[in-house]
Protein backbone atom coordinates (compact mmCIF):
# COMPACT_ATOMS: atom_id res chain seq x y z
CA UNK A 1 0.00 0.00 0.00
CA UNK A 2 0.86 3.81 -0.55
CA UNK A 3 0.63 4.06 2.95
CA UNK A 4 3.22 1.45 4.03
CA UNK A 5 5.92 3.21 2.21
CA UNK A 6 5.26 6.95 3.43
CA UNK A 7 6.25 7.04 6.69
CA UNK A 8 9.71 5.25 6.43
CA UNK A 9 10.59 7.45 3.24
CA UNK A 10 9.60 11.12 4.94
CA UNK A 11 11.65 9.56 8.42
CA UNK A 12 14.69 8.96 5.85
CA UNK A 13 14.89 12.49 4.96
CA UNK A 14 14.24 13.52 8.43
CA UNK A 15 17.34 11.64 9.31
CA UNK A 16 21.29 12.61 8.04
CA UNK A 17 21.82 12.39 4.01
CA UNK A 18 24.72 9.49 5.06
CA UNK A 19 21.82 7.51 7.11
CA UNK A 20 19.04 8.37 4.36
CA UNK A 21 20.17 5.45 1.56
CA UNK A 22 21.21 2.65 4.39
CA UNK A 23 17.84 3.40 6.24
CA UNK A 24 15.76 3.05 3.41
CA UNK A 25 17.41 0.18 2.14
CA UNK A 26 17.19 -1.86 5.46
CA UNK A 27 13.13 -0.62 5.56
CA UNK A 28 12.21 -1.85 2.15
CA UNK A 29 14.70 -4.46 1.38
CA UNK A 30 15.48 -6.56 5.14
CA UNK A 31 16.46 -9.83 3.49
CA UNK A 32 19.64 -7.90 1.64
CA UNK A 33 23.22 -8.27 2.77
CA UNK A 34 23.78 -4.44 2.47
CA UNK A 35 27.08 -2.99 3.67
CA UNK A 36 27.77 0.59 2.88
CA UNK A 37 31.96 1.53 2.81
CA UNK A 38 32.60 4.89 2.91
CA UNK A 39 36.04 7.04 3.31
CA UNK A 40 35.72 10.66 4.67
CA UNK A 41 38.01 12.87 2.59
CA UNK A 42 40.04 15.48 4.98
CA UNK A 43 39.44 17.98 1.93
CA UNK A 44 38.03 18.59 -0.97
CA UNK A 45 39.53 17.32 -4.38
CA UNK A 46 38.70 19.26 -7.65
CA UNK A 47 38.06 16.83 -10.60
CA UNK A 48 40.80 18.63 -12.89
CA UNK A 49 43.74 17.92 -10.45
CA UNK A 50 46.44 15.43 -11.74
CA UNK A 51 48.54 16.18 -8.85
CA UNK A 52 46.23 14.82 -6.59
CA UNK A 53 46.45 11.63 -7.92
CA UNK A 54 48.54 9.77 -5.44
CA UNK A 55 45.77 11.11 -2.90
CA UNK A 56 43.67 9.31 -4.71
CA UNK A 57 45.40 5.99 -4.82
CA UNK A 58 45.79 6.60 -0.50
CA UNK A 59 42.04 7.18 -0.42
CA UNK A 60 41.34 4.01 -2.63
CA UNK A 61 44.11 1.63 -0.73
CA UNK A 62 42.25 2.73 2.45
CA UNK A 63 38.93 2.01 0.90
CA UNK A 64 39.94 -1.30 -0.25
CA UNK A 65 41.28 -2.19 3.51
CA UNK A 66 37.68 -1.15 4.84
CA UNK A 67 35.85 -3.87 2.40
CA UNK A 68 38.63 -6.50 2.60
CA UNK A 69 38.07 -5.93 6.88
CA UNK A 70 34.45 -5.86 6.23
CA UNK A 71 35.24 -2.58 8.18
CA UNK A 72 31.84 -0.25 7.53
CA UNK A 73 30.99 3.37 7.49
CA UNK A 74 30.06 5.03 10.54
CA UNK A 75 27.01 5.83 9.85
CA UNK A 76 25.67 2.17 10.02
CA UNK A 77 24.58 1.47 13.46
CA UNK A 78 23.81 -1.72 13.21
CA UNK A 79 26.61 -4.10 12.05
CA UNK A 80 25.18 -7.05 9.49
CA UNK A 81 25.20 -10.25 10.09
CA UNK A 82 28.55 -12.23 9.58
CA UNK A 83 28.33 -12.93 5.40
CA UNK A 84 27.33 -15.87 4.24
CA UNK A 85 30.02 -18.39 3.67
CA UNK A 86 30.91 -18.70 -0.40
CA UNK A 87 30.73 -22.61 -1.06
CA UNK A 88 33.03 -23.36 -4.15
CA UNK A 89 31.36 -26.81 -4.89
CA UNK A 90 29.69 -27.75 -8.48
CA UNK A 91 25.57 -28.27 -8.49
Amino acid sequence: MAWDWLGPTLGAFLASADDQQVRLVDTFFQDLDFRRFQVDLSKSIPMDDPRQIPKLIEYGDKMGNMILNDQMDGAIADQPAAMPKHTDTPS
